[in-house]
């Protein structure tokens, strides 16, 4: 089936703000993977995806093991070292606590990932205890800063808004 760029553009946009994985979403609408990836390459040479091109951009500090995600809404810790996937809330509030040096204040949330980067843990500090959120990937992995060989001090606007999806709901 023929579609015209514009017509590309919304189903490119529509595959990235969606929950699932790229290769999960074209085979749920009928949409060959190759010809998905050569409309958005074709549709990025001329410059028509712009909000994939859209930056956040992460104050990285090469000597803290963390960074402060730029959010009005939470306040948001991402750890930039990987983690053991079979860690304890209580493992990670230790982590947070001795290994980083910071205060677990009530309405915080921290953002680990585990070694192989297809899983993200938020954990959310509540009055009385921790509430610990999952986002696991079939296919593909997050993009997490400085652990990854492409590591850059900034992450792309749809990335972070995946990574802020963990906590939605």
């Amino acid at each position: 089936m023929w579609r015209t760029s514009d017509e590309w553009e919304k189903i490119i946009k529509e595959a990235y703000t969606s929950d699932l994985p790229l290769k999960r979403w074209c085979l749920e609408h009928n949409i060959k993977d190759i010809t998905f990836r050569k409309a958005r390459e074709r549709l990025l040479r001329e410059g028509k995806l712009r909000f994939m091109e859209e930056k956040v951009l992460l104050p990285i500090d090469e000597s803290r093991k963390w960074v402060r995600l730029p959010s009005e809404n939470i306040r948001a810790i991402l750890v930039l070292e990987p983690i053991r996937g079979n860690l304890s809330m209580e493992s990670m509030a230790s982590i947070i606590a001795f290994d980083l040096d910071l205060p677990l204040i009530p309405g915080q949330i921290f953002f680990f990932i585990e070694k192989k980067w297809k899983q993200i843990y938020a954990l959310k500090i509540c009055k009385n205890g921790y509430c610990l959120f999952s986002r696991k990937l079939e296919y593909g992995t997050f993009y997490w800063p400085k652990s990854h060989s492409y590591a850059r001090d900034f992450m792309y606007r749809y990335e972070y808004d995946r990574l802020l999806k963990t906590i939605e709901n």
